[in-house]
C-alpha cells in the first residue's frame, strides 16, 4: 500500500505547481485531507516489534516512503486518504517509542 504512494498535488490544498516548481502554502491549523484520513486514534495498540517495524519502513531509504508521506502532508494533498492509517501508527510508534525505551 505504502509503497506506492501517488502524491496528486493538483487537487492539494496547500500546494501549487508552476512547472517544474512546487510552492507550499502556509496553514496555522489541520487542514481538511489531514483532518478527514489522519487524526484519531488506532482501534488496537500496536506492540513493541509492530512500532520498531512502522517506524523501520518509515526511515527506508529505498522505498523513499519518507519523502512521499511528508510530501503528502506537506501539501495535505488526498493521498493522505490512502497513508491515513500508517500516519496513525507512525504517530503512535513515535510517541509510544521513547517511554518504551526509558523502561528497557
Amino acid at each position: 500500500m505504502t509503497d506506492t504512494l501517488d502524491i496528486k498535488l493538483s487537487d492539494a490544498a496547500l500546494a501549487r505547481q508552476t512547472g517544474d516548481m512546487v510552492h507550499f502554502l502556509v496553514t496555522q491549523r489541520k487542514q481538511p485531507f489531514y483532518r478527514k484520513h489522519c487524526e484519531g486514534v488506532l482501534a488496537q495498540p500496536l506492540s513493541l516489534p509492530e512500532m520498531v517495524g512502522v517506524v523501520q519502513e518509515y526511515t527506508n531509504h529505498v522505498t523513499q516512503l519518507c519523502s512521499r508521506v511528508n510530501m503528502a502532508l506537506a501539501a495535505d494533498s488526498p493521498s493522505l486518504a490512502e497513508v491515513g492509517e500508517y500516519i496513525r501508527k507512525l504517530r503512535s510508534s513515535v510517541m509510544a517509542l521513547p517511554l518504551v525505551e526509558e523502561v528497557a
